[in-house]
């Protein structure tokens, strides 16, 4: 943000600065103005623990009169002998010296929203106290409606995340939302970006509007994680543990960096997998043959890492959407199909799990995609294809024939054609629709 506009900002906010000069005596003023405070403008407490409120005051204060007005009329009156409470917290500032006790209201404190007046030697204030349920009742039980939470999951990052929230971190937002009563859980799209080069971690400029980000994916959570030596070793390093703590201790999520960390953990972990044979492995392969659309989904985005630039600057037979087998790495592309593979796994297991377990997800679809995504490339093939004319429709439309892609016959060459990068299908509306739309009980 440009001096000028955090400048602006921060004066609508109520700070005293004409300019980024005026920082050091603003924050001065505004210190003063806390402490001379003797308490926030408004407090929350939940019941049924017992209404407490921090007061700030000048040492040597001793007898502090409160009246408190509750919502439905009556008046409570009382003096507190403020040296009967222990000071919780004390500064020195400019000369005055204060201290902050915690005033304990009458334990009987109903519902609702009160008013608060404190007076002491020196001032008088008012506050207004919010008394409200810890849990809400099930609204369900009287309403069709009900409530829920939102918030970024970027922004959900714990003790035990790499400085950005994953789906673990989710899954225990969701745990907790419906420990309160509550029925639903929203978030920002969760969908497919370019993170290393270029790198637009913008949720709202996906690679795709098909497949999930696998920046969300929590690594620690992969069955492979257990079993892979490599892969706990490379997480348990001194190395690796000291990136992780740039990335918690960042004051922004720094996409690119958390990235290629788990980048690195999850191609161990995709090696795991590929190299050992198992009941994991079978499920992987029959999900990957079940989906053409990941197999040509991989296909791109390993290409757009092998050419490293975007698709309108790869050579003209690329460009066509014609890729083969040698056009890309194919462990790359293995990644790829894998992370996606991990990230409808724990997204399917959250959204599957009972309304009395967890919240329902919510989740948001965006209008607009990346200007270099992957539709686009298959768009300029189909474009191309519309040019040379049309047939009838049982010649010419492969998979998704009101897009009118050619139909192939299979190759043997060990130059294979991958899976059309136009025979794509609808967003994934189904997991969407299903974990937010799921039954009451």
């Amino acid at each position: 943000m440009a001096p000028e506009a955090l400048t602006a900002s921060l004066r609508a906010l109520g700070a005293h600065l004409a300019g980024p000069n005026d920082a050091i005596e603003a924050t001065r003023v505004r210190r003063l103005e806390q402490w001379g405070r003797m308490v926030e403008p408004v407090i929350v407490s939940w019941s049924p623990r017992r209404a407490e409120v921090a007061v700030r005051l000048l040492a040597g204060e001793d007898i502090l009169d409160c009246e408190l007005q509750l919502e439905d009329g009556p008046t409570r009156v009382w003096q507190d002998q403020l040296d009967h409470i222990p000071p919780r917290h004390s500064i020195e500032l400019e000369g005055r010296h204060y201290v902050v006790r915690r005033l304990a209201l009458p334990d009987d404190l109903p519902l609702g929203y009160h008013r608060l007046r404190l007076t002491s030697k020196s001032l008088t204030t008012h506050t207004w106290v919010f008394r409200a349920p810890a849990q809400t009742h099930p609204l369900r039980e009287v309403s069709e409606s009900g409530w829920g939470v939102f918030l970024p999951l970027y922004s959900l990052h714990t003790e035990r995340s790499w400085g950005a929230g994953d789906f673990g971190d989710l899954a225990e937002l969701a745990q907790w939302t419906a420990s309160l009563g509550g029925d639903l859980l929203g978030t920002l799209p969760l969908l497919a970006a370019f993170l290393d080069e270029p790198c637009d971690p913008s949720p709202y400029t996906p690679v795709s509007r098909l497949f999930w980000n696998e920046f969300f994916v929590d690594v620690t959570a992969v069955p492979e994680f257990e079993h892979c030596v490599e892969a706990r070793q490379l997480v348990s390093s001194s190395g690796f543990q000291a990136e992780i703590e740039v990335c918690r201790a960042s004051p922004q999520v720094d996409y690119k960096r958390q990235m290629a960390l788990k980048r690195k953990v999850l191609e161990l972990l995709c090696s795991s997998l590929t190299n050992t044979d198992s009941v994991r492995r079978a499920d992987f392969k029959d999900y990957v043959n079940s989906r053409p659309d990941l197999q040509a989904y991989a296909a791109f985005r390993a290409a757009t890492e092998q050419q490293a630039k975007l698709w309108p600057e790869w050579p003209e037979r690329l460009r066509s959407g014609e890729l083969t087998a040698t056009d890309s790495d194919e462990q790359t592309r293995a990644y790829h199909q894998y992370v996606q593979w991990l990230a409808d796994s724990q997204l399917r297991e959250l959204a599957e799990k009972s309304p009395r377990d967890s919240a329902g997800l919510y989740l948001d679809l965006p209008l607009g995609v990346h200007p270099e995504r992957l539709r686009r490339l298959a768009r300029a093939r189909l474009l191309r294809t519309r040019h040379r004319g049309w047939r009838a429709a049982g010649q010419l439309f492969h998979h998704r024939p009101e897009l009118g892609f050619r139909s192939r016959p299979p190759r043997e060459d060990p130059r294979r054609r991958l899976p059309s990068l136009h025979s794509m299908p609808a967003p994934p509306h189904a997991l969407c629709a299903r974990a937010s739309h799921r039954s009451r009980g």
